[in-house]
């Protein structure tokens, strides 16, 4: 009797497994991005530059461990979504555990998924600070000057999730995240069942289909796209570069 309600709940989980779209990654791995956006708005109250703001709009970047060796049809058919590994943590103890926690435990309400950081918009769509996990540290852009201008790169990021409207944005540990290092996202559309390949670069970003690097790009795509990153962030240097060339601005480096 004792392996009754385990079995059942093996039932429960994976006809919820089965039933659910790949692509509803949030519901899949039983995400709560309510307890994260409460974090967050806490930060948000407490943080003095950002008190003239309302309507606040809260973008989370996900991080997924990716320890499975993927296909090309993974890719494509959207199978790799559901052999991600997130990162829960507990934010009384700061102590991060890998894998999935266990939905039926009794201090599941304890956990919070790690969330790579949370970008933040005002009411016009612009880019205005970001929110680190863990101790939920605000960092507010540094307000421009009549002389300098100061950029954030990340505001590029956020223009693009916003232009494109995705669902879902996530990295993965087997893409390097180091300051002026171009940077790897996947971003998600649920409806569509679509998946997009950002690379995002302190001089902007750029986005590509999964079945353009699948089909032009896979061997790239093996090396966490090196070549790719070069290309992009020497196209989109040259660009901004000519575009800002009449204009005293500062990019916030440090701030990517």
């Amino acid at each position: 009797m004792k392996k009754l309600p385990l079995f059942l709940m093996l039932i429960i989980f994976t006809c919820h497994a089965n039933g659910q779209s790949k692509y509803d990654v949030v519901l899949n791995y039983f995400i709560d991005t309510t307890a994260l956006y409460v974090e967050v708005k806490e930060a948000i109250q407490k943080c003095e530059n950002l008190n003239g703001y309302k309507d606040i709009k809260i973008i989370p970047i996900y991080f997924f461990n990716d320890f499975s060796k993927h296909s090309k049809q993974d890719y494509l058919d959207g199978t790799f979504l559901r052999n991600l590994s997130p990162l829960y943590y507990q934010k009384s103890k700061l102590f991060q555990k890998p894998g999935i926690r266990h939905v039926d435990s009794c201090n599941s309400k304890s956990w919070l998924v790690s969330v790579d950081e949370f970008l933040l918009l005002d009411n016009r769509g612009s880019f205005i600070a970001k929110v680190e996990p863990g101790l939920f540290g605000v960092y507010p852009c540094l307000p421009n000057s009549d002389s300098v201008l100061y950029i954030s790169p990340k505001s590029f990021l956020t223009d693009l999730i916003s232009t494109h409207d995705f669902d879902f944005v996530f990295r993965t540990s087997r893409f390097s995240h180091l300051y002026k290092e171009p940077t790897v996202y996947f971003g998600v559309k649920k409806h569509e069942e679509s998946i997009s390949v950002i690379i995002h670069t302190i001089y902007g970003c750029k986005v590509f289909s999964i079945e353009d690097i699948i089909n032009y790009h896979w061997e790239d795509f093996q090396n966490q796209l090196t070549l790719l990153k070069y290309e992009v962030n020497e196209e989109l240097k040259n660009s901004f570069k000519n575009k800002m060339c009449n204009i005293s601005y500062k990019l916030c480096v440090p701030f990517y």
